[in-house]
């Protein structure tokens, strides 16, 4: 028994050089987390914020800076002019219509043809703008899921280092799950059901009939569906990562006390080394919760300011020709528009559960 305890306190020394260097070295080296992996794949200006260390607010706003910057110069004109483009195309067809009922005044009941033909054209000026938005939107959110499938277990195995195996994991579980089903959802129902919205309105506005009510019907579909899962998730991750942490902050009281408990004098030491090498991987946890809010940032904003421009611009459009224009032809205009801020509110949801998983991991155990 002797000889077993002069071996630990000769191999506590070695033990505690160890884990007080250890902080240092992982600064530069976090290859064991997985962290370089996912380092290579984030985009630029997130690699930048977590290669900046202790300085994270600052690379935080340079890079937000440099992403704004970039958005104004190469994004926000084009975009801006080709949705205004977009709208005045529709708005040049409700007038033309309206035009065209003042010089018919005999229409015959039944299909109106200055209606059918006005919902042509502006079916013809929007669709091509609407279908480009949608793949950049669906892109955006293909990026989103890929970011936090690349991104979500390594601040799980940073947080299982830093003292939060039990938070960690749980928070990994549940944003992995949600996020998986907001993906699976968005792909086979929400998206699908969009064109289906846009496919009833149109016919509502050629044709008349019940379409509109279906229209209708479909949009509040969707918005039930992305709210619930907003809020399923925002429930779910808040209760387990309460329980998970409440384990997580009692097994390192725990573990603490056993060391100073069974290895008297340096059995303090080596909890105090433990701290300093805990703090460590906690910043790195920090900077990596920073950088993934700047990454989600990078792969959404172009499409999210697109999205918003085009729903404006048709929403003002519709505003504008619903004193001279037919009646189905400015609710069709105002539909199209609602399309547009339907795929902004499946992105903006997915975008929002994304950050919301990396804010929540990048909280230190015990906090």
């Amino acid at each position: 028994m002797d000889k077993l305890r002069r071996a630990l306190l000769l191999l506590i020394p070695l033990a505690l050089a160890f884990f007080t260097a250890s902080p240092a070295h992982a600064s530069e080296d976090y290859g064991w987390l997985g962290l370089d992996a996912a380092s290579d794949a984030l985009p630029e200006p997130a690699r930048q914020v977590l290669d900046a260390g202790t300085d994270g607010v600052g690379a935080v706003r340079s890079a937000l800076g440099d992403l704004l910057r970039d958005l104004t110069d190469n994004v926000l004109r084009t975009a801006f002019r080709s949705a205004l483009a977009a709208s005045a195309a529709v708005l040049a067809s409700s007038v033309i219509c309206a035009l065209a009922g003042e010089l018919a005044p005999n229409r015959v009941r039944g299909v109106d043809a200055v209606n059918l033909a006005g919902a042509a054209a502006i079916a013809a000026s929007a669709v091509g703008p609407f279908r480009s938005l949608m793949g950049e939107a669906a892109s955006a959110a293909e990026g989103l899921s890929d970011l936090g499938a690349m991104l979500l277990p390594v601040m799980a195995s940073v947080s299982a280092a830093s003292g939060a195996a039990a938070s960690g994991a749980a928070k990994y579980a549940a944003s992995a799950l949600f996020l998986s089903v907001l993906g699976t959802l968005a792909r086979k129902l929400v998206i699908p059901l969009i064109y289906m919205f846009l496919a009833a309105s149109l016919g509502q506005a050629a044709f008349g009939g019940g379409a509109g009510a279906a229209a209708k019907l479909i949009a509040k579909l969707i918005k039930h569906a992305l709210t619930l899962t907003a809020l399923a998730f925002s429930v779910y991750l808040g209760a387990v990562s309460l329980i998970a942490s409440s384990a997580d902050a009692v097994t390192v009281r725990l573990t603490k006390t056993a060391i100073s408990t069974l290895l008297p004098v340096v059995g303090g030491m080596v909890a105090d080394a433990s701290d300093t090498l805990l703090s460590g991987i906690g910043v790195l946890r920090g900077a990596l919760g920073a950088a993934g809010l700047v990454a989600v940032a990078a792969v959404c904003l172009g499409p999210v300011v697109k999205l918003l421009l085009s729903s404006a611009l048709l929403r003002a459009a519709a505003m504008l020709s619903a004193p001279v224009a037919p009646k189905p032809l400015a609710e069709l205009t105002d539909a199209i528009a609602e399309g547009y801020s339907l795929m902004l509110a499946l992105t903006g949801v997915e975008a929002a559960m994304l950050a919301v998983s990396f804010l929540s991991a990048a909280r230190a155990a015990g906090a």
